[in-house]
């Protein structure tokens, strides 16, 4: 692994998210911006968010044939969105005996079999715009002109749920690219694959690296970074916990009474059934970096660390995680559901 610096620019995903978000939180019609938030479900591969972003475009119709997991799943996000109250049964009730408060009213919704609003979100914004009865003059009037404005009202709240889990989706993939894009520039093309791999087991590396990018915090950036060897090899440490001295670098550890030298046993472990000389070398070089990243940490507790300290501190704990996840040190996961 190279330190050097990988300028990037947005992907297309990324660029397309910003400006999503942008028009979400402009005064935009849901139903213009939702085409863009399904082309960046698709270029993400989020199937079950496309299928989901898809129904709101086109409307919602039950399915036919065998069951489709991907259409369950995009269901189960739809579904609620789109459960609101049946105004007509509401208004019913309201004429017949008036609640005497919100909590009335709130509890009279709760009692009422609830409705699917369904449809394209062209035509649930065009029946969203209030009208204004008047000369209201018999008690099914009144019921009429009562239902026909709380139908706005829930179609309203629909539109408002749905475009609030778009943004909410479009949000974190935002944040997914812009991190990604931020631990390539500074780590190298294979930082994706490294995290994803290792995914929670690298939670206080990727922090590690956010710290960077705020001023002030590279003393927390080379903490982090420490605290994701300790993780690591407390999470990935298999052996008998006895006393030994290493392969690689003749260095007596003891993996039980000293919690620190986990990490080095693990490389240890890993280096004795790889037989790729190149990875060899890496894990062999990764004893040299635990070493420098807590000597970094340690001076950091009490002294000021300058940004590029910080910065190699951070690669140099990276540079270990690399060498542990290209011999497949990190245990097998399944792969992320979409949310």
């Amino acid at each position: 692994m190279t330190n050097s610096v990988f300028p990037t620019g947005p992907s297309e995903a990324e660029t397309l998210a910003r400006d999503v978000v942008r028009r979400l939180e402009s005064s935009e019609p849901l139903s213009a911006v939702l085409p863009a938030a399904r082309r960046l479900a698709g270029l993400v591969f989020r199937p079950v968010e496309e299928q989901w972003l898809t129904w709101e475009i086109t409307g919602w119709t039950p399915p036919s044939g065998a069951p489709d997991e991907t259409r369950q799943r995009a269901y189960s996000i739809w579904e609620p969105l789109h459960t609101s109250t049946n105004a007509v049964e509401l208004a019913k009730a309201m004429v017949q005996a008036p609640p005497q408060s919100l909590k009335g009213l709130s509890r009279l919704r709760s009692q009422l079999e609830p409705v699917l609003v369904a449809g394209p979100m062209t035509n649930l914004e065009a029946t969203s715009s209030p009208i204004i009865a008047s000369g209201v003059s018999s008690r099914a009037a009144a019921r009429t002109a009562l239902s026909e404005s709380m139908s706005q009202a829930f179609t309203s709240e629909v539109i408002q749920r749905v475009k609030a889990m778009v943004h909410s989706f479009v949000s974190s993939v935002l944040s997914e690219l812009s991190g990604q894009r931020t631990q390539v520039t500074l780590l190298g093309v294979d930082a994706p694959t490294v995290f994803a791999t290792g995914g929670p087991l690298l939670g206080r590396l990727a922090e590690a690296v956010d710290n960077l990018g705020w001023p002030g915090h590279e003393a927390s950036a080379c903490i982090a970074a420490r605290s994701a060897l300790d993780q690591m090899g407390l999470d990935l440490y298999k052996g008998d916990g006895k006393a030994y001295v290493s392969p690689i670098d003749q260095k007596e550890y003891n993996p039980t009474t000293t919690e620190g030298h986990r990490i080095h046993a693990v490389l240890d472990e890993l280096w004795l059934i790889t037989r790729d000389e190149r990875r060899r070398q890496a894990l062999g070089h990764a004893h040299t970096l635990i070493r420098q990243v807590r000597s970094v940490a340690a001076r950091a507790k009490t002294q000021v660390v300058m940004h590029e300290d910080a910065v190699q501190t951070v690669r140099d704990a990276y540079g270990v995680a690399h060498a542990i996840c290209f011999v497949g040190g990190f245990p097998a996961r399944d792969q992320p559901e979409s949310e």
